[in-house]
């Protein structure tokens, strides 16, 4: 099990000097995700807090037309209750029904490095699965904010991709 932060796990990827770029792109997706999915929360409890769409526009940096359009009220209210982002956080495995309804997820990640008639194909869904159980343990442990599926998806890929380096290597 790592100790490693999240931010140290970043500043490894990109400063290496045989960076993979696909690697970079994919990390900074993850990190875009979760970081879209923090401002929407905050957004939404702005406005229960009776804050305008021009005070959270001017805090992020756009036009208050543009921060309606993207964070524009849900479909239920939400409380102004105090902000608590490090809800965002998910436990640890429950059940063996958990993990199945991950399965989506590995698919999604396998698809990104190669199509369903690839001969590595197996191996790389091998490998996304094994990534997997070890992110429920990793992500209970570190009691990280990051939200699971997003967690998981990091560990997944870097296994997919060191798994697909050494094939390709062989």
């Amino acid at each position: 099990m790592s100790t490693e932060t999240h931010w140290e796990a970043w500043q490894r990827v990109i400063g290496r000097d045989d960076v993979d770029v696909l690697e970079v792109l994919g990390a900074a997706a993850m990190y875009e995700r979760y970081f879209e999915e923090v401002q929407s929360h905050a957004a939404r409890v702005a406005r229960a807090q009776g804050r305008s769409w021009q005070d959270i526009a001017d805090a992020v940096g756009t036009t208050k037309q543009t921060a309606w359009k993207k964070w524009r009220p849900p479909a239920e209210r939400v409380r102004a209750d105090p902000v608590r982002f490090a809800k965002f956080g998910v436990a640890g495995r429950t059940s063996e029904r958990e993990v199945r309804s991950y399965e989506l997820l590995v698919d999604q990640v396998v698809d990104s490095w190669c199509g369903p008639d690839d001969p590595i194909r197996t191996k790389l869904v091998r490998a996304a699965q094994e990534a997997l159980e070890d992110a429920f343990d990793s992500h209970a442990a570190a009691g990280s904010g990051v939200p699971f599926d997003v967690y998981a998806t990091w560990w997944m890929r870097q296994a997919v991709t060191k798994r697909r380096n050494e094939l390709r290597a062989n």
